[in-house]
């Protein structure tokens, strides 16, 4: 997968859905593009982004006079996690 394609997907999803949320489900590689994209930092990143599997990373677009584009809200969030785990421990 590319930058640009990443890039392009994001922009015609805020085109498409203006003023809703968008919930869209991928692998670690799109996600650390789609963080490219969002702090323009194009195909040269110095940093690698951990992702942890069934992780939560949440954006928000944001248009504010004098403000940055997106915000992030959360990365690498898993404590939905947490209650899948109890409930199996439960079961057992």
């Amino acid at each position: 997968m590319h930058f640009r394609t990443v890039g392009a997907f994001v922009e015609d999803l805020l085109a498409r859905h203006q003023q809703q949320t968008v919930l869209v489900i991928t692998y670690n590689r799109v996600i650390e593009l789609v963080f490219d994209h969002m702090f323009n930092i194009g195909p040269w990143r110095r940093c690698e982004i951990a992702v942890q599997h069934t992780a939560i990373t949440h954006f928000e677009q944001i248009n504010l006079p004098r403000r940055e584009h997106w915000r992030l809200h959360c990365h690498n969030c898993i404590e939905h996690l947490a209650q899948v785990a109890n409930e199996e421990n439960a079961c057992s």
